[in-house]
Formats: C-alpha cells, structure tokens, sequence
C-alpha cells in the first residue's frame, strides 16, 4: 500500500515515519475529548495502517511516556498483539506506569542506556462518598491489577513469572523507579 503525500503528512503530524515504518510515542496515554490529540487512538491507528501497508515488516513502537490510563495502554496493547506485523519497542527517555506493558509487549524489546522505567501497583481515583459504589470500584480496580500483573508476566516469561509479578507487585512501595543501566 503506497501512501499519498497527503497521508504521509498527516501521519508524519501523528509521530509516525511510515517509510521507516516507526511510531513514537512521547506522551501521556489518556482520553482526549478530541480524538485528533488522543495519543492511543494515534498509536492504534498507525499500528493498523502500517500493518496493512506491508505484510510481516516489522514495526517499531518508540516509547517515552509517563503511561497514563489503563484502558488507553490496554487498548494499544491489544492491537499491538492482534496485528500480523511484529512489533519491537524501544524505550527513551522514561517508559512509566501503563506505558511499560507497551514497551513489554514488544516482539523484541529494548531500553536505551540512560531510559528510566517506573512500576507502581494499578491507581484509580474513587469518586464517590457511596459505599456500595466504592466498593464496586475497588473490585474493578483488583481486576485491572491482576490483569496487568497476568499480562506483564505474559509479555516477560522468558525472565519473570507470574509468581514473580504478584510477589514484586505485592511487595514494593507504590512506587519504583529504575534507570536501565
């Protein structure tokens, strides 16, 4: 699938160099009322577009982000997996919270030299003085951190198992930081 000048403007403004067949990721993943500037829906879609464009290259998904939403990364994360295409990750600059399932989902994965990463157990805001709904809340919240916990074991068994995620998880402040090197 050859790209018009058009097209390639338009996913060059996105942070994608299609004949390099790279995306970069460099921001929060979040919900933006204007999908233009919604960093997942830009990742998804040039995942989408360069899958079709040309059969099994591979892709490289360039990450430096703080994370962001859950859902966002899940989102990403499936498409990532769903495409025929495979997809290695490079981690720049810091690769943080939901943004490192991305960068583990990788078919190969790579963190430059001076890459920080950052674990914490899944947060929500609860946002509501009703105890049944904050209940409710805390139960979903359980299940997006097992499903993270299950999926970076997933992404990373050929070093750390799923008895390895929930111990660390489990066990660490809220919070931790590591430099790559």
């Amino acid at each position: 699938m050859k790209a018009d000048g058009d097209t390639m403007r338009e996913l060059m403004e996105y942070g994608v160099n299609a004949p390099a067949r790279q995306i970069f990721l460099q921001s929060l993943l979040g919900r933006e009322e204007d999908q233009e500037n919604n960093p997942s829906e830009r990742v998804i879609r040039a995942l989408l577009y360069l899958d079709r464009a040309a059969f099994c290259d591979p892709i490289t998904l360039f990450i430096n982000s703080g994370g962001g939403d859950v859902d966002e990364a899940l989102a990403i994360y499936d498409v990532m997996r769903s495409i025929d295409c495979p997809v290695h990750t490079i981690g720049t600059g810091i690769v943080a919270s939901a943004a490192g399932l991305l960068l583990a989902a990788g078919d190969t994965r790579v963190a430059m030299p001076s890459c920080w990463f950052m674990a914490h157990h899944v947060t929500a805001d609860t946002d509501s003085d009703h105890p049944e709904r904050q209940r409710i809340q805390q139960a979903q919240l359980e299940k997006y951190r097992d499903q993270w916990v299950r999926l970076m074991a997933e992404c990373t068994a050929g070093t750390h198992t799923l008895r390895w995620w929930r111990k660390t998880m489990n066990s660490t402040p809220d919070s931790t930081l590591v430099r790559a090197r």
